[in-house]
């Protein structure tokens, strides 16, 4: 069974909210001294294009990465990767901001 975290993001960014910085010193918090692996995947919502959604999701895992690596967690226990708009929170028509679907979700792999 996975633990899951969740960052979310301001709309058309990639900056890791003062909200966001909690969630992740609790996860290093929780883990950061046992062996375990964490995927952290990129999402976006649905305003922008495709092509620039994917890029944005794959930075905003990217900032989650670089922010819990200098907290401590080995780069070689991290893996990223960028979703764009295609796995939404919430289902929502193209070019529409939602806020839920503008997240990194951290997968805390056992």
């Amino acid at each position: 069974l996975a633990t899951l975290y969740t960052v979310f993001f301001d709309f058309d960014s990639a900056v890791i909210t003062p909200i966001g910085q909690q969630v992740l010193q609790a996860l290093v918090q929780d883990w950061g001294a046992q062996a375990v692996k964490f995927a952290l995947i990129g999402h976006t919502d649905r305003a922008g294009s495709q092509a620039y959604n994917k890029s944005l999701s794959e930075r905003r895992a990217q900032s989650v990465k670089t922010f819990i690596s200098q907290l401590g967690l080995p780069n070689s226990n991290i893996s990223t990767a960028g979703m764009g708009e295609n796995a939404p929170a919430v289902a929502t028509q193209d070019g529409v901001r939602e806020a839920k679907n503008r997240r990194v979700v951290i997968e805390v792999q056992q």
